[in-house]
């Protein structure tokens, strides 16, 4: 299966399912609004005109060089005068089944990578086991203190803590995957970590931490 979702939905609008495609686009666009190509094929598989133009307008506005964007915009007119007593009520398509196959794939992937199991599964949703692990922490802290005397004493606790665990249980459905994608499309996006900001963590940290133990220091002294 094509992880890439834009692949994935020009491929779905050369094969006529142009409902999905549009879906699939639509999240794409809305968390880049800067890919020039996903505005191009929402273009082409635009519902309504309305929405057409204003995928090809966004073209435009991300490179004003694209003639067969402003080609298929000259083609449509002259835009419409907009009426202020009616507003036009967006519809919202129905997504088909290969976008819920798609949805799910994806998130069944994420979650098998982070340990969870298939237990069952449909066409829509399925239902995801976690087992118990140990509590490395626990398991590293009493291995590490064994040989202090109360090392013994932790990993008993680390014993107790897996024997009370339960196995997670976790239904995926496509419907709750959607809903999630729409709710992050709305919360802005952070600026990811780089390198410089884990150097300028640790400097700082370095810092308080020399401070601290001049402090320490002169109490002594």
């Amino acid at each position: 299966m094509n992880n890439d979702p834009l692949k994935q939905a020009v491929e779905m609008a050369r094969a006529g399912d142009k409902a999905g495609a549009c879906f699939l686009l639509r999240q794409i666009v809305a968390t880049d609004s800067n890919n020039e190509n996903a505005w191009g094929w929402l273009a082409f598989c635009a519902e309504t005109k309305l929405e057409r133009r204003q995928a090809l307008e966004r073209v435009l506005e991300i490179n004003p060089e694209n003639r067969g964007a402003r080609g298929e915009l000259e083609k449509l007119g002259p835009a419409p005068t907009p009426t202020p007593v009616r507003q036009p009520v967006p519809i919202q398509p129905q997504p088909s089944p290969k976008i819920d196959s798609y949805l799910l794939e994806q998130e069944i992937t994420r979650l098998t990578g982070k340990g969870w199991q298939v237990v069952d599964r449909t066409q829509t949703s399925a239902q995801m086991r976690k087992p118990k692990q140990w509590n490395r922490f626990l398991l590293v802290v009493g291995i590490i203190t064994l040989c202090v005397g109360f090392g013994l004493i932790v990993l008993i606790v680390a014993l107790v803590d897996y024997l009370f665990k339960r196995d997670q249980l976790i239904y995926v459905t496509a419907d709750g995957i959607r809903s999630d994608l729409e709710r992050k499309s709305r919360i802005p996006k952070m600026r990811p970590l780089t390198f410089w900001d884990f150097v300028l963590f640790g400097l700082v940290l370095l810092f308080i931490l020399s401070l601290v133990a001049l402090v320490i220091l002169q109490g002594r002294a």
